[in-house]
């Protein structure tokens, strides 16, 4: 369980840091045309990334530390919360 959390901790602090390096682009001067989004705006996000590059997994953390499920699903098990579709 350790082991779990320290995973969702470390993916956490991995989706801060990108979350940083996007609002430093949306500040840079070639953005400076785009239209900024306050977070209570934003409807959609989106994980993008190869086959097995960990999105799901990503996902599983983010929404377990967030608070939004009270515990991981296990892609093996095929009860993650992104697992809805059977291409998934």
């Amino acid at each position: 369980m350790i082991n779990v959390i320290n995973n969702a901790q470390k993916s956490c602090n991995q989706m801060k840091i990108l979350v940083q390096y996007i609002h430093e682009i949306l500040l840079s001067k070639e953005a400076a045309n785009m239209k900024v989004y306050r977070t209570d705006e934003i409807r959609n996000v989106v994980l993008l990334g190869h086959g097995g590059s960990g999105k799901t997994s990503l996902a599983e953390a983010m929404a377990y530390v967030s608070g939004a499920t009270s515990r991981m699903g296990k892609i093996a098990d095929g009860n993650t919360i992104s697992d809805f579709e059977s291409e998934d």
